[in-house]
């Protein structure tokens, strides 16, 4: 799946309410927080398949996982 059939399911996902969107809960950063120490701190892309899980998993973008990781 390219990068831009990724963003239209995403899209379409959030339209249709399976995504949550605004604050995230502290569950939801203490999942990203175990992740970033798993990841060691490396490979944190939109691609790498650890993310993409725990985005399916919070029900999130995985962008905004991504982006959250990253303020670790």
């Amino acid at each position: 799946m390219d990068r831009e059939q990724k963003r239209r399911d995403q899209d379409r996902a959030a339209r249709d309410g399976r995504l949550r969107v605004g604050l995230w809960s502290r569950e939801e950063i203490t999942s990203v927080g175990r992740l970033y120490v798993q990841l060691n701190g490396e490979r944190l892309h939109e691609l790498c398949p650890e993310i993409v899980a725990l985005a399916g998993k919070l029900g999130r973008k995985v962008r905004g996982v991504e982006n959250q990781l990253l303020m670790f």
